[in-house]
Formats: structure tokens, C-alpha cells, sequence
């Protein structure tokens, strides 16, 4: 192998771990998780209640719940809180809607 395979070579590499660490980084530190939660929390109310029109407001570590509370307005401009874990891939919702997913039928089962 010549030396400019092998210099190569290892520059791909070096930039394989460079990559890699920051994107274990950015995971850890719950970047990455807060998107994923964002994403699939929107998605979710999307789908299930087109009808209230959520609107993503802000997410926020909990560790009381040990979980991400997630912050949305509906159409009302109504806020609601939920909670949406496991902590590092953020995609089931849990405390607050029950709450919701009632109102959501009071509203509009009519």
C-alpha cells in the first residue's frame, strides 16, 4: 500500500471518530433525544387529534418523572404538559393524555 492510501486511510478513520463522538456526545447530553421527542410527539398528535392542531412549545428534563415534559398549545391556545420517555429514545407519551385525549372527545365526538 502506498503512502497516500495509508495517509487516507487514516484520516477516514480519525474522521470516523471525530463524527462519532460528537454525535455520542450531542445523544448523551439529551440534544438528540429532545428532537426525537419533539418529532414524535407532533407526529403523534398529527395523526390521533387533527382536530386540536398542536402546536410543539417547549421540552424540558424532569427528573422527578424521570422522563421529558413536553409543551404544546392547541387551537384554543390551550397548554398542555405531557410527560414522554425512556430518557435516551423519547417516543411514548404518558402522564397528561388522559386528560386530553377526554377533552379532545367531549370536543369533538359531537
Amino acid at each position: 500500500m502506498s503512502k497516500k492510501k495509508i495517509v487516507i486511510f487514516l484520516a477516514i478513520i480519525a474522521l470516523f471518530i471525530i463524527v462519532l463522538t460528537v454525535l455520542v456526545n450531542l445523544w448523551v447530553k439529551g440534544i438528540i433525544p429532545m428532537q426525537i421527542a419533539r418529532l414524535s410527539a407532533t407526529a403523534y398528535f398529527n395523526i390521533k387529534y387533527p382536530k386540536a392542531e398542536m402546536k410543539f412549545e417547549d421540552i424540558e428534563w424532569a427528573s422527578v418523572f424521570n422522563d421529558y415534559l413536553i409543551y404544546f398549545r392547541d387551537k384554543d391556545n390551550k397548554r398542555w404538559g405531557f410527560t414522554i420517555g425512556p430518557r435516551y429514545f423519547p417516543v411514548s407519551l404518558g402522564q397528561g393524555l388522559f386528560g386530553f385525549e377526554e377533552e379532545y372527545n367531549e370536543k369533538y365526538s359531537k
